[in-house]
């Protein structure tokens, strides 16, 4: 893969939204080399502007479904590794050092160029080489030409995980459906599962909730309770109706579970039972080919 070309224009080419999560990682999570990348970022554009209208809660959920990602992701077996919207995120360094995993991640081109240029900053400070089996690939999963380079990389035999997080909130749900068709064909020819904790319910509507996407809305200009599901049951038919069987976990019920392992709801003084009430509308779906 070529050298990526600098560039140091905060915000310019790169999502602000995956800034501030890489961001957020860096100072309130063991995640590894969470921090070495927040430390690089503002190496490259300055600090990285809080957002003062994100719920403490948001920040202690960032950290639960990256780490209930990576537990699925391990129980999966898979040794071919597809994720979507990857931004910053540090999973496909860290899981493509790891013998016989192939690593694909697939962003929008400019935040891969940004990513490609942080990692191979990373790997200098570090000592350690490039991951020869981490592809970054420029594209759009809901585009289907994008998704099939994309799995084009993989190789050999092994199950194949498709992996998303903070991703379709921001899909129309025919771009949805799109993603969906993609990667029923790749794990029909690999086998393996696709897992994503955004599954995100208009059901049970809170004032606080309804302020905090009223907020998203004007801050970003991204209104995206259009793409929200209705129900749980909605959710669940819009999968199986596209041909997956559909395992579902709830999102407070895995904040009880792993609340110990988290470091981010200490830091904001963020009580388990308060974090899991403030997620009762988010679930974690687990889908494979029918």
């Amino acid at each position: 893969m070529p050298q990526a070309e600098i560039n140091t224009t905060f915000g310019k080419d790169s999502s602000f939204t995956a800034q501030r999560v890489a961001k957020h990682r860096g100072e309130h999570t063991d995640i590894p080399y969470a921090k070495q990348i927040s430390t690089i970022l503002e190496e490259l554009f300055g600090p990285v502007p809080d957002n003062p209208n994100i719920p403490v809660s948001f920040h202690a959920y960032l950290e639960l479904r990256y780490k209930y990602l990576d537990l699925l992701l391990k129980e999966s077996k898979a040794t071919k590794v597809f994720e979507i919207a990857s931004g910053l995120a540090p999973r496909g360094l860290i899981h493509s050092g790891t013998k016989g995993i192939q690593y694909v991640e697939m962003d929008l081109p400019e935040e891969m160029r940004l990513k490609e240029q942080i990692i191979r900053t990373l790997c200098k400070k570090q000592g350690i080489s490039f991951p020869e089996k981490l592809w970054l690939q420029g594209g759009d999963g809901s585009h289907p030409e994008d998704f099939k380079r994309a799995c084009d990389y993989f190789k050999g035999d092994g199950l194949l995980a498709i992996l998303f997080e903070g991703h379709w909130r921001y899909l129309s749900f025919d771009d949805k459906h799109e993603e969906l068709e993609s990667a029923r064909l790749e794990l029909t020819k690999h086998g393996g599962r696709l897992i994503t904790p955004d599954i995100e319910l208009l059901e049970g509507m809170t004032l606080a909730r309804s302020q905090a996407y009223e907020k998203f809305r004007q801050t970003s200009g991204k209104d995206v309770r259009p793409n929200l599901f209705k129900t749980l049951e909605h959710a669940i038919s819009f999968c199986k109706d596209r041909g997956f069987k559909v395992k579902y976990y709830s999102t407070a019920d895995t904040a009880r579970d792993m609340y110990d392992s988290l470091v981010s709801p200490k830091h904001f003084n963020l009580n388990k039972e308060d974090l899991a009430t403030s997620l009762s509308h988010r679930y974690t779906f687990v889908l494979e080919v029918a």
